[in-house]
């Protein structure tokens, strides 16, 4: 901390008074050894002179005689003046640097309020605390300075990111960077920079935590709810003493917890006292609208939605006032006016004199500014600003009730720190994938454009398009289905159609004009099902526009079914689309997942001239869509139906869909992949044998859990993967996010609750860096556990140096955790890609499960398995509903064995949608190492029926026909 002095002329003789200035000079400029003299003199001739006496604590301070300074400056900071006020700053420091944070915070407390602390006493107590990473503790010094109008840039910059690391760390800091910088900022960079596991590590073997400092503890209880140590939360949450309650840290953790507990009115109360300690936290806002949802309170939800944008919409403005070499006057009013809007006037009167003063205002301009400052104190109320920010809730009506919880609930268990996972034993093979896609005969090339571009996307341009894996013809073998761009939009006819390529045992041939499937709309999502129950499976195309249903004759060829409801026409932005009963009227409906709604899209997007995108639209800055369901009629038509109420407050940014039974309660449930919003589970109501309009759909995301990760905000999610991936026979969901994001990872609860657990699962580091896309769930190695494939790439070729191109990544899973695979057999797998869909099928039906994946700008890749797998055993099953509809979405299929007296069992269900505008093939398959000749198969279709059939030899593909126990080589 700068020597910080007020020169005021004590009484005394002239020569003392300039002896006086003489040590105050020298202390300033730091020429100690020429002070102690001079100190030591004066306090010989007066040693109760306060002026004296504060040079000299200042003086033991600068030498590091902590002791001597605190006894001369303790005594000192109890004055009612003005060397009172500099003795309690320094007093400050010393106590901060020893420890004794809690009588520190609170001597800098009284600080701020002493009429005697001058504003550079402020800055210099704002400017240590930060330092130190106390960034609550420094903001509310900066707050004080606000109403002053004396905050610098710097320290507006920190109160518009209040949960960043103050130090702008050039590279990766770590235990080495602490002396330096700072326990908590280097904590607060790694955890920012999706280093959580260093963070918590650095913060676990800390001495501040051992020793209680409240600041720590506080971040400590935040860092084991976003690092998914949920049995550590609990104790912490038992522990906690109220000094941490200061702290917008705690508030969050609790909240967090609150939340895991579906206890949300006392997560409304946790997530607003943070707001009330932080009015910048954009997590805070976010969450707090997910416990509204939780409450059901729409209202509250889409306010605090809405605020948590114009939150982060002003820390984007202000990155931009700061950092912009092009900044100018109009940014700085822009961002003013969005402070006044969140309640933050003095912030923005602040702003208005340091943009007054660097663009070279007027004088008048700057007295207007004052003047404003002025008004704003006289008729400031602090109770009416409070619930201002809070979007005018009454904080009080929320009651905390987290002691009675803890009291009924929560022992008195001890666990030691540290992400762990429990690993089973399992062994995995080598995987071996080969590209067969040009030598079977498939030649498709997506284009984004008509002609392609290679950058400078436009937000639709940079999505690709989908894969539906279809057996059209019904002859056993996978076909595929791909969707095409081709079109400059919005006016531009498509210069190719969608294609279909059917598997003629070997080769692929291209089919799309002679079976009339070829459509010509700019695709995005694609899939297939059996829409009017004929036992051939129709295609639904997801289209900028008008969608496309394609009825299945079959006779190899295909009709287009436009429903008459006029809702079908409508102008969309279809991301994924399915085919299911969601009505419980056994006959499928169309589900519609919808991105955007907003003619803007079109826009083109400039480059600057060093060649750099710095301002690609992002998803947000559109207005999104609201997703729908075409309920059949059962007459051949549909009813459109909008999920949730199908007003705004329902739109999100939709992209990835799984739809089959999640939590095993008999239902159909959709859940849907929201790009920077919360997800989407949705769960039908309805009576059966009713009339349509009694069906509803309920977002249930929030209470499950799911809706998003432990990060506190929504993500860029985008694929969704669908497997029991524990073991536990429910199903678990991945979901793939954007850059600097690591996957969400949901394992469901017995409770049909879920937890994110991306990390014990060992998932976020390998995914962070990754843009994710499509991703799928398979045993690649039939060894019983299920594997992911994960298709990566940017979303546009920044030119800041960043990465464009991404690897296609393989985890192999144990049960419990996951490890990324080198990957051999082709070139594909030691070249980045822009991976966009992705899907699993057995094409060539060996009863390895093959992967395909299309891509932005490359050609679509068929991935061949060949996994030296051979020695494990697997059995693969087709079904087909009678009482449910014939795909059988929903329904729950388990493979058991007993081997040497020990029990095994796997559970796989029936599921459309399958993740990033894709379609599986409709099988299941079941693999293992010890699976003996004969099985056991237990079913649960989606009408209810239970059906068992015994010893059913392996290593073979079957047929399951809904209430028929006989089974069939399929």
């Amino acid at each position: 901390m700068p020597v910080t002095l007020q020169q005021k002329v004590e009484p005394g003789n002239d020569e003392y008074t300039t002896k006086l200035d003489q040590a105050e000079r020298l202390l300033i400029a730091g020429q100690l050894q020429e002070v102690e003299p001079i100190v030591a003199e004066l306090l010989l001739q007066d040693e109760r002179n306060p002026r004296a006496n504060l040079i000299a604590g200042i003086f033991f301070k600068l030498q590091g005689r902590s002791a001597d300074a605190k006894s001369i400056l303790r005594p000192l900071s109890e004055r009612d003046s003005s060397v009172g006020a500099i003795a309690k700053l320094h007093l400050c420091e010393i106590l901060l640097r020893g420890g004794e944070v809690g009588l520190a915070i609170e001597t800098f407390e009284a600080l701020k309020n002493s009429k005697w602390t001058s504003n550079q006493d402020r800055h210099a107590a704002a400017r240590v605390l930060n330092e130190l990473g106390y960034r609550h503790d420094a903001n509310e010094q900066i707050r004080a300075l606000l109403r002053f109008g004396e905050a610098t840039l710097e320290e507006l910059r920190c109160l518009a990111a209040p949960e960043r690391a103050y130090f702008p760390f050039a590279t990766k800091p770590g235990v080495e960077s602490i002396p330096k910088f700072g326990l908590l900022n280097v904590a607060r960079c790694l955890h920012s920079e999706g280093d959580i596991r260093d963070a918590v590590e650095i913060i676990r073997e800390s001495e501040e935590l051992a020793d209680g400092n409240p600041v720590v503890v506080a971040y400590w209880g935040q860092l084991l709810l976003e690092s998914q140590q949920f049995d550590l939360l609990d104790e912490w949450v038992a522990s906690t003493e109220s000094k941490l309650q200061r702290y917008p840290s705690y508030w969050l953790a609790v909240g967090g917890w609150a939340m895991r507990r579906k206890d949300f009115t006392s997560a409304v109360r946790c997530f607003a006292e943070a707001i009330c300690r932080e009015p910048a936290s954009v997590s805070a806002h976010d969450q707090l609208a997910l416990a509204f949802a939780g409450l059901g309170d729409l209202q509250n939800e889409t306010r605090f939605r809405s605020r948590a944008t114009e939150v982060e919409s002003a820390l984007l403005q202000t990155r931009k006032v700061i950092e912009s070499p092009v900044a100018n006057w109009s940014d700085v009013v822009d961002l003013t006016v969005m402070l006044r809007g969140l309640d933050r006037p003095f912030e923005a009167i602040c702003w208005a004199k340091l943009g007054a003063q660097r663009f070279g205002l007027s004088a008048d301009h700057l007295t207007k500014i004052e003047t404003a400052r002025q008004n704003e104190l006289r008729t400031e109320s602090s109770t009416s600003s409070l619930k201002s920010r809070l979007c005018g809730i009454e904080i009080d009506r929320y009651a905390l009730k987290i002691d009675d919880v803890i009291a009924a609930e929560l022992g008195s268990k001890k666990s030691k720190g540290g992400i762990e996972s429990a690993k089973l034993e399992m062994k995995c093979l080598p995987p071996k994938f080969v590209n067969v896609a040009e030598q079977t005969g498939i030649h498709f090339l997506y284009r984004n454009s008509a002609p392609p571009i290679q950058r400078a996307f436009r937000i639709y341009e940079a999505y690709g398009a989908g894969i539906a894996a279809i057996d059209y013809d019904q002859d056993g073998a996978v076909d595929f289905y791909l969707g095409q761009g081709a079109a400059d939009l919005p006016d531009g006819p498509a210069s190719d159609a969608n294609e279909l390529f059917r598997n003629l045992r070997g080769r692929f041939q291209s089919v799309g004009a002679e079976t009339g499937s070829n459509d010509f709309g700019y695709t995005f999502g694609v899939t297939s099902g059996d829409i009017n129950q004929d036992g051939f499976p129709d295609i639904v195309v997801g289209n900028m526009g008008e969608n496309t249903i394609l009825i299945n004759q079959g006779d190899g060829t295909f009709v287009s079914h436009a429903p008459g409801t006029d809702s079908w026409r409508e102008s969309y932005f279809t991301a994924s689309v399915a085919i299911a009963d969601v009505s419980g009227d056994n006959v499928p409906d169309v589900i519609e997942v919808n991105y955007l709604d907003d003619k803007s899209i079109y826009e083109k997007v400039n480059i600057a001239p060093n060649g750099v995108i710095a301002n690609g639209p992002r998803p947000l800055q559109f207005i999104p869509a609201v997703d729908r369901v075409f309920v059949s009629d059962r007459q051949g038509d549909f009813i459109s139906q909008k999920l949730g109420d199908g007003g705004s407050s329902d739109a999100a940014t939709g992209l990835g869909l799984v739809v089959t039974d999640i939590d095993d309660d008999g239902k159909i449930d959709l859940y849907i992949a929201n790009d920077l919003m919360p997800n989407f589970y949705w769960k039908p109501t309805f009576e059966k044998d009713s009339a349509v309009n009694s069906l509803k759909f309920i977002d249930q995301a929030v209470a499950k859990g799911v809706a998003i990760g432990n990060q506190g905000m929504p993500l860029g999610s985008m694929g969704i993967a669908s497997a029991d991936f524990d073991g536990n026979g429910l199903l678990d969901l991945h979901v793939t996010n954007f850059y600097n994001q690591w996957s969400n990872h949901y394992i469901q609860r017995s409770d049909s609750g879920f937890n994110d657990q991306a990390l014990p699962s060992q998932l976020d580091t390998a995914t962070y860096p990754m843009v994710g896309f499509g991703v799928e769930a398979l045993d690649y190695d039939n060894n019983s556990t299920i594997d992911l494939v994960i298709g990566n790439g940017h979303i546009e070729d920044i030119g800041d140096g960043s990465e464009f191109r991404m690897p296609t990544q393989i985890f192999s899973g144990n049960g419990t955790t996951f490890e990324q695979m080198n990957v051999d057999g082709d070139p594909y797998w030691n070249r980045p890609h822009l991976a966009r869909s992705l899907i699993t099928c057995d094409w060539n039906r060996d009863g390895r499960i093959d992967v395909a994946v299309s891509d932005l700008l490359e050609p679509f890749v068929l991935l061949e398995n060949r996994t030296q797998s051979q020695r494990n055993k697997w059995i693969q099953l087709r079904l087909v509903g009678t009482e449910t509809e014939r795909d059988a979405i929903g329904t729950r299929v388990q493979v058991s064995y007993t081997l040497a007296g020990s029990s095994r069992m796997f559970t796989q269900f029936v599921t459309t949608g399958d993740g990033y505008m894709c379609r599986n093939e409709p099988i299941l398959s079941f693999g293992g190492e010890t699976m003996p000749a004969g099985v056991d198969i237990s079913i649960r279709w989606t009408s209810g029926m239970i059906q068992e059939i015994s010893n059913v030899l392996v290593n073979h593909r079957y047929l399951i026909v809904e209430g028929d126990d006989a089974v069939y080589f399929d």
